[in-house]
């Protein structure tokens, strides 16, 4: 290669999000949605702006303007791994439980982790939610 001159890269190729990850993200975003009257396009905004900007939000200048502006990548992008985009998703999980269950009026909300034993009959509960509520979502 040296007599060729050419250039050997180097690069570091992650595990990208997984199917079951996404499945299982989507049905967070119907739930949340269905709960708090939101459309899931509004929840996945929510998720990406405010509870995880410094994974999803970036600027660049506008080709269109000539101004910087803000942009999200999709939650499919490639360039978040399985590892980001699980901490992503607990600390998603973790906060809107949070936020649903403080105050005077806690609600009961609860979305079970991945790995919960109950975890079909949640998935079931969220289709069925998603059925009652399909003209806004």
């Amino acid at each position: 290669m040296y007599k060729k001159e050419a250039l050997v890269e180097l690069k570091i190729v992650r595990k990208v999000a997984t199917l079951k990850q996404m499945r299982y993200l989507y049905l967070i975003f119907t739930w949340v949605a269905c709960h708090r009257g939101q459309t899931v396009e509004e929840v996945k905004f929510d998720f990406k702006r405010y509870y995880n900007p410094e994974v999803f939000q970036y600027e660049s200048l506008s080709k269109r303007t000539g101004v910087i502006e803000t942009y999200y990548k999709s939650v499919a992008d490639s360039s978040i791994d399985t590892k980001i985009m699980t901490d992503c998703i607990e600390r998603y999980r973790n906060k809107i439980v949070l936020e649903e269950n403080e105050g005077d009026n806690p609600t009961g909300f609860s979305i079970p982790s991945p790995d919960d034993q109950n975890i079909h009959e949640w998935y079931f509960e969220v289709e069925r939610t998603k059925e009652l509520n399909k003209n806004h979502l």
